[in-house]
């Protein structure tokens, strides 16, 4: 049986900027007996998108899965999921990404005094 061995399973950006498109590459390893074949890997929204490898993983090979995060109409503390489907036992391991997004300049809301917009009216 394979055994889909991972150098990590969460990652963290850090603080990031919302709108900014962000990738992670998880390196994992075949350290089962058998060819690794990955069914599917799939994100836990729109916005999470992983690459894995199609073709077989040998026995004692390493390849990658890459996870692509798009932080477009995303806010504060953020955590998505990869679920990773293969011939293993147990079938599927959870990938995880993790980020807080601040606001990109553009967008952040400031208070103008009403004093200022009164001038602005009477000029």
């Amino acid at each position: 049986l394979p055994v889909m061995d991972f150098e990590v399973t969460e990652h963290d950006f850090g603080t990031i900027k919302e709108g900014d498109k962000v990738t992670y590459t998880y390196k994992l390893k075949n350290t089962g007996e058998a060819p690794l074949i990955i069914q599917e890997a799939k994100g836990s929204c729109g916005c999470t998108v992983p690459i894995w490898p199609q073709h077989p993983v040998k026995a004692g090979d390493i390849d990658e899965i890459v996870v692509a995060f798009d932080s477009h109409d995303k806010h504060g503390e953020v955590e998505k999921t990869v679920t990773v489907v293969a011939n293993t036992n147990p079938a599927s391991t959870v990938l995880t990404i993790k980020s807080t997004i601040v606001p990109f300049a553009g967008a952040t809301s400031a208070v103008v005094p009403a004093s200022v917009i009164n001038d602005c009216e009477t000029n």
